[in-house]
């Protein structure tokens, strides 16, 4: 995780550089306050490499409030990029247009980057308590003729559990999902996102889920980046089945199957099977897969594919940059004639506790005859 610490870091600085440029070097000041604001501007930018766990010997139990201020910078830094840069095109295009339009320099920069960099503050704001806040219930309802008694499943990607994570934010989703009073639970990868012995207590918490037909899981590729095995038997440890090419009847009308992460399986050496997982399926069944990282399969047998890991993009910023990556983003999509999938943006966050126009969901689909 070091080299993406430092392609990170390489991203963030040239960001903080650019802002550097446009924001101060130009500006009618003193070379001490000049030179203040690039130390500040690299600091910044090399704020993802103070971000590794091993900073948590020095800092302790103020670990986590570090994290969250370096996190709280670096997007404050992409969003303020991104508005500079669209402000700046905008402010460019219209002087081609329109006849007297000011130029964005002299007296009147320094009052167009005050209102920037404020508008920049209070989106970072926003992000901020929409990452921190326990997600809003999103009901979704699907029939099919091979479903013969409804069915209220609760879809739980993304939690992404980890030294950082709020244990009360944790208890209130469990308690949330709890409420719906459903047939199923799924948790749909990126789950244990840690160190399984440092954050056993937080996982244990999972404990709690209760679901008529039971609590079943999928990892995602945060398990495969911190030991899919170890990540994995913390979940079997506290009764909740991880599937792996696998599945069960629930009822005689319903077949659930799950497979590994599809975007990491040279780092957990697995492989996927659907047919595998859905062999002990009948055609009368209505066949729902997990697969963490929306995947599209030209010839699928099931009806429903449930999937996290986009998070919806998370944050404005790179809101688009998802959409080169993923064919499948957020909602629900027909993959095919007979087949749909259903991309949840996740019950939590990786990274910055912080989501900006993607706001996090607590997924219940209901499953009705037709």
């Amino acid at each position: 995780m070091l080299s993406f610490a430092i392609m990170t870091s390489v991203i963030s600085c040239f960001l903080t550089l650019f802002l550097f440029v446009r924001y101060v070097a130009f500006m009618p000041w003193s070379f001490s306050i000049k030179a203040w604001a690039l130390v500040l501007a690299l600091l910044i930018g090399l704020g993802p490499l103070f971000l590794h766990h091993s900073v948590e010997h020095f800092l302790g139990k103020f670990y986590t409030i570090h994290y969250h201020i370096i996190y709280f910078l670096l997007v404050a830094t992409a969003i303020t990029w991104c508005l500079t840069v669209v402000r700046d095109i905008v402010w460019l295009l219209a002087r081609l247009f329109v006849p007297n339009m000011p130029s964005l320099v002299g007296p009147m920069v320094g009052k167009v980057n005050a209102v920037t960099i404020l508008i920049a503050l209070i989106a970072s704001g926003i992000a901020v308590y929409e990452g921190m806040k326990v997600p809003p219930v999103k009901n979704i309802t699907l029939s099919s003729p091979k479903i013969t008694s409804e069915k209220k499943i609760v879809l739980m990607p993304d939690i992404h559990i980890n030294r950082v994570i709020s244990e009360d934010k944790l208890n209130k989703l469990i308690a949330q999902a709890n409420d719906q009073q459903a047939d199923l639970i799924l948790l749909l990868g990126d789950i244990v996102d840690d160190a399984p012995e440092r954050i056993a207590p937080l996982v244990q918490n999972l404990q709690k889920l209760k679901a008529k037909k039971g609590v079943y899981a999928v990892a995602g590729n945060h398990e495969a980046y911190i030991g899919y095995q170890q990540a994995t038997k913390a979940l079997i440890d506290i009764g909740i089945p991880v599937f792996i090419n696998q599945g069960v009847s629930i009822e005689d009308d319903l077949f659930l199957g799950g497979i590994p992460d599809t975007t990491s399986l040279r780092m957990s050496k697995m492989g996927y099977d659907l047919t595998q997982t859905f062999q002990g399926a009948n055609q009368k069944q209505y066949k729902i897969l997990m697969s963490h990282t929306p995947t599209h399969f030209n010839e699928a047998p099931f009806d429903l594919e449930v999937s996290g890991h986009t998070h919806g993009g998370q944050i404005v910023p790179f809101y688009p940059l998802i959409y080169f990556f993923h064919r499948y983003v957020a909602g629900l999509y027909n993959m095919n004639a007979d087949t749909q999938i259903y991309v949840s943006r996740g019950a939590g966050q990786w990274g910055p506790q912080m989501r900006l126009f993607a706001p996090s969901e607590m997924t219940v689909i209901t499953l009705k005859p037709q």
